[in-house]
């Protein structure tokens, strides 16, 4: 793109876009806004893969100018959402600057506070999606590193190498370059061996392991929480990954079993981890909220009671329900005042109170003495 179309004002740079989204659907979707002169998707020049952006160029700056001012306002979320994405509008800057920025954001990134993470789909903006690890861990059949594997093993590998492959081509999968997923482990292997052989492996001091997780069955039955024979290890720099990685794959003398793990860098989904994160901060902002609502009311109550010195009548039932629990099943007052009069002996009253009782019928003793009658 030529600096005179970004000093023009008429070129607008597209950010969050599907990796489904082609140059014809995001000229379809802007052109709604006005006349337009070209609509490009960013694509990866190595393996030409769409990479979640774009430019369009309008025939006017006005309508480029209105485009990026409504994108700003919160009613027109709809308005600027295709294929389910919401559309990140800014305007298009040179190489030049776009250089100066992302040097500035590297310097900034350094003094960020490192509890501040970005989304994944930022991430896998800045990154791409690491396809180039996808043939780290493998072995093909013939090769050297194939000698002395079992012939299950090779079988397996060749199945997930297959299976690789055909994830690959949804554009919604990239590597992670720090997660391993590490399988054909023994079935009695816990997390904490896990942990305990990856940071033997990683062979430094202050390796940091952020996730070690072995995969069981969650189905009920006899086998239920037994291993699934495979699980994932998340490092936090992508220097121990691959050291792990190259320490523990095929090699026969990690586990008693002499089993050979099968190691390679995860595939992720980014659709589904954008969906647990959304869940995560939906669930802590309603946790905040309902902390804040419930330290809200009892404020308000204390506030309302202090200040007008009554309180509602529902709330005044509350609090003599809470004074007079102890008093459940009783009697405040007695019925009668004066004095207690008896009109015969306590024991001969109770008495004749037991017999009166026992010499009830029930109700089904009734019905049945009824239908007895019944000519």
């Amino acid at each position: 793109m030529m600096n005179s179309d970004t000093q023009e004002g008429r070129t607008l740079f597209i950010r969050n876009l599907s990796f489904d989204v082609n140059d014809a659907q995001l000229e379809d979707f802007f052109v709604k806004f006005g006349p337009l002169l070209f609509a490009k998707v960013v694509k990866d020049p190595t393996t030409r893969h769409p990479r979640g952006s774009g430019f369009v160029k309008f025939v006017s700056p006005d309508d480029a100018a209105r485009v990026l001012r409504e994108s700003l306002l919160p009613e027109n979320v709809l308005r600027f959402t295709l294929d389910n994405r919401i559309l990140s509008v800014t305007k298009a800057i040179s190489r030049e600057e776009a250089a100066g920025l992302q040097k500035s954001h590297t310097e900034v990134s350094k003094e960020k506070n490192p509890g501040e993470r970005m989304s994944v789909c930022e991430a896998l903006h800045q990154r791409g999606r690491n396809l180039h690890l996808a043939r780290i861990g493998t072995i093909r059949p013939g090769t050297p590193a194939a000698v002395g594997m079992p012939k299950e093993d090779l079988a397996k590998r060749e199945k997930l190498l297959h299976a690789k492959k055909a994830k690959i081509k949804n554009h919604n999968i990239f590597i992670s370059d720090v997660r391993l997923c590490i399988r054909n482990l023994p079935v009695n292997v816990s997390d904490a061996d896990l942990r305990a052989v990856c940071v033997k492996a990683a062979n430094r001091k202050n390796c940091r392991i952020k996730e070690c997780r072995i995969m069981r069955n969650l189905r009920p039955g006899r086998l239920q929480f037994r291993s699934l024979g495979y699980g994932f290890v998340c490092f936090e720099r992508h220097a121990d990954a691959l050291k792990v990685l190259n320490a523990l794959n095929n090699n026969p003398d990690v586990f008693e079993s002499h089993r050979r793990p099968i190691v390679e860098f995860s595939m992720e989904n980014i659709q589904a981890l954008e969906k647990k994160r959304c869940q995560a901060e939906r669930s802590k902002v309603t946790q905040t909220e309902q902390r804040k609502g419930a330290k809200g009311e009892n404020t308000a109550l204390e506030r309302k009671t202090t200040s007008s010195g009554h309180t509602s009548l529902r709330q005044r039932k509350v609090q003599s329900h809470i004074k007079c629990r102890h008093l459940e099943g009783t009697r405040i007052l007695q019925k009668h005042f004066g004095t207690k009069l008896r009109h015969g002996d306590l024991g001969e009253v109770n008495e004749a109170r037991s017999k009166k009782q026992k010499g009830r019928l029930s109700g089904r003793d009734v019905r049945l003495r009824r239908k007895q009658q019944l000519p």
